[in-house]
């Protein structure tokens, strides 16, 4: 997870940061920005993708069940939930 947020990061900070083609290529601005510089990249952009995914599935989940809507709504039962250790 801390990679993810270390990668976040250093997007925020103006680091350059492409998403990976989707099909539904157009052209680009810049003819050298063809997607990740390096696989360190092309892993964040990956991971990122399913971290979206993770988010979606579970913003879905609290809208349509609400004992799990319950637990996200505070900070402290979610830690009760899901109790992690942080570590870096």
């Amino acid at each position: 997870m801390f990679r993810l947020d270390d990668a976040r990061s250093d997007w925020v900070h103006g680091a350059r940061v492409l998403l990976s083609a989707t099909g539904d290529e157009t052209e680009q601005d810049d003819a050298k920005a063809e997607g990740p510089a390096d696989d360190e990249q092309g892993r964040a952009i990956a991971d990122i993708a399913r971290l979206q995914d993770v988010l979606r599935a579970g913003i879905r989940r609290c809208i349509e069940n609400g004992d799990f809507r319950a637990i996200c709504a505070d900070d402290d039962a979610i830690r009760a939930r899901w109790p992690i250790e942080a570590t870096r």
